[in-house]
C-alpha cells in the first residue's frame, strides 16, 4: 500500500499521477495520505512556504506509521539536498527519472537500505515521457510537454531544480494526447497540457482531436487583448501566477502568442 502527497505546481501533480499509474502496473496498491500505509511517498516543492510543508508531511508520516517507508523526491531535495538528508526519509530523489526512483522505491522495500539518489538537472538532455492521466477526484487529465528552463529569472529556482529545457517529442506527445483523451473521454473533461515554459515545446502537433485542451503554465496570464480564445475556443490558458500587466509584459507576453500556435495545430483533427 503507497499513500503519495503531492506539494506545488501542475507538473508535480502531473508526475504525481504518472507514478500512480506506474506503481498501479506495477501491481502496488494506493491508499490516501492519511491512512495506513507501507510506503509514504511525498512529491516536493522548494518554494519556501512549500517546502515548509514538505518537510511536515515527511515527520507526518513518520509518526503516523514508525514501521513504515518514507520516500521524498521532487524540487526540494533537488535544490537542498542537504537540508533534505537531515530529514527522516528513507530514500531521497529529485525532480528526474521518475522510473528509477520506484524502481529504487521497490528496492527498498527488500532491502529496507536507505539511499539517496540525486543528479545534476543541468546534465539532463533527454525529456522523460511519462504515462498521461489525472489525478484521483480531477476531471482533466494532464499531459506534460516540456520540462526544464534556461531563462534564469532572479527570482525563479525552476532552472535549478529541473534543468535545461527539455520538450516531448511531437509525434509522441500526439499520441499521448490522443489515447488520453479516448481513455478518459468519460471521467475527464479535457487534456491539459503541463510545462514550465509555453515558448520551449515543440513546433507542431497536428492531428491530436482531443476535444479540448487547457494550455498551463507558469509563466503565463490570460489577458482580454489577447487573441487566444478567439482563435482557438475549445482552448483556455490556466494562469498559474499574478502580477501587473508591468510585469508580464517583462516577461516576455510575445511567448503566449508562439504558444497559441502550438496551441492551435494540437487541436486541429
Amino acid at each position: 500500500r503507497v499513500a503519495i502527497h503531492t506539494l506545488g505546481c501542475k507538473v508535480n501533480q502531473y508526475e504525481s499521477q504518472a507514478m500512480e499509474e506506474l506503481l498501479r502496473a506495477r501491481g502496488h496498491s494506493l491508499v490516501p495520505f492519511e491512512a495506513q500505509a507501507d510506503v509514504y511517498l511525498i512529491n516536493s516543492c522548494t518554494v519556501t512556504a512549500t517546502s515548509d510543508e514538505s518537510r511536515q508531511a515527511v515527520r507526518q508520516a513518520r509518526k503516523r506509521a514508525p514501521g513504515a517507508l518514507v520516500a521524498l523526491c521532487g524540487c526540494y531535495p533537488q535544490v537542498s539536498p542537504e537540508a533534505a538528508r537531515q530529514l527522516e526519509a528513507d530514500l531521497i530523489g529529485g525532480s528526474g527519472d521518475r522510473r528509477g526512483f520506484l524502481d529504487l522505491l521497490e528496492q527498498l522495500a527488500r532491502t529496507r537500505e536507505k539511499a539517496v539518489a540525486l543528479d545534476d538537472p543541468f546534465r539532463r538532455r533527454v525529456f522523460e515521457a511519462l504515462p498521461a492521466g489525472g489525478l484521483e477526484g480531477r476531471t482533466r487529465a494532464m499531459l506534460k510537454v516540456e520540462d526544464g528552463c534556461t531563462n534564469f529569472c532572479a527570482y525563479c529556482i525552476i532552472p535549478y531544480a529541473r534543468g535545461a529545457v527539455r520538450s516531448l517529442p511531437v509525434e509522441q506527445a500526439a499520441a499521448q494526447a490522443r489515447a488520453a483523451d479516448l481513455e478518459v473521454v468519460a471521467l475527464f473533461n479535457g487534456v491539459c497540457l503541463v510545462q514550465q515554459r509555453i515558448n520551449s515545446a515543440g513546433d507542431s502537433l497536428a492531428g491530436v482531436g482531443v476535444q479540448r485542451l487547457i494550455a498551463v503554465d507558469q509563466h503565463a496570464q490570460e489577458q482580454s487583448g489577447l487573441p487566444f480564445k478567439a482563435d482557438i475556443p475549445q482552448a483556455q490558458v490556466h494562469p498559474l501566477n499574478n502580477g501587473a500587466d508591468e510585469r508580464f509584459d517583462d516577461l516576455d507576453r510575445a511567448a503566449l502568442l508562439r504558444f497559441t500556435g502550438f496551441c492551435h495545430k494540437m487541436l486541429q483533427s
